[in-house]
């Protein structure tokens, strides 16, 4: 994954990034079953799935991080 693709992967919306998650999740799924059936030459396919895969997923997280770190900041600054 180029690092123009992560930076538009940051753009997106919770909802979004889930959706591409679950499609990944099919075609590395799919890729798995045709690698092992013969019918995919390209081994790596999976794996840079799978990677793709850890990188939305760290996103989802980084944002989920951000939301709570500024919900703290704004009670902190609420009491004062």
């Amino acid at each position: 994954m180029k690092k123009k693709d992560i930076e538009s992967l940051r753009t997106k919306g919770k909802d979004e990034l889930l959706k591409i998650v679950a499609e990944r999740r099919l075609e590395a799924d799919k890729a798995k079953a045709e690698v092992k059936a013969g019918i995919q030459k390209n081994i790596k396919k999976v794996t840079n799935l799978r990677r793709e895969i850890a990188v939305i997923l760290t996103i989802l997280t980084e944002k989920s991080l951000m939301e709570k770190t500024e919900k703290q900041e704004e009670t902190v600054k609420e009491e004062k």
